[in-house]
């Protein structure tokens, strides 16, 4: 199964996936800050990032190491998601 990064500022959206992901059986880590989540990729191996766009925000250096994830050697995969809110 797979190694999973999931960077995500809402609580119960990354609980919700977390759970979805976990019934397939991946290993899952999660993470509510960018800041916590280039920490996760600088020492880990991941096998699919899960980031909310909303959690990069200005943070230029948040999103090139980020970038560096998706483009290093090794096959990686990335879903980037936006959330919207209504009030």
């Amino acid at each position: 199964m797979a190694k999973i990064l999931i960077i995500e500022d809402d609580v119960a959206v990354a609980d919700l996936v977390v759970s979805a992901l976990k019934s397939e059986k991946h290993t899952i880590d999660k993470v509510h800050t960018g800041a916590d989540g280039v920490n996760y990729l600088e020492s880990g191996n991941y096998d699919l990032l899960i980031l909310c766009a909303g959690v990069v925000g200005s943070l230029f250096s948040v999103l090139l190491r980020i970038m560096s994830f998706v483009t290093s050697s090794s096959p990686k995969r990335q879903i980037v998601s936006a959330g919207y809110s209504l009030g």
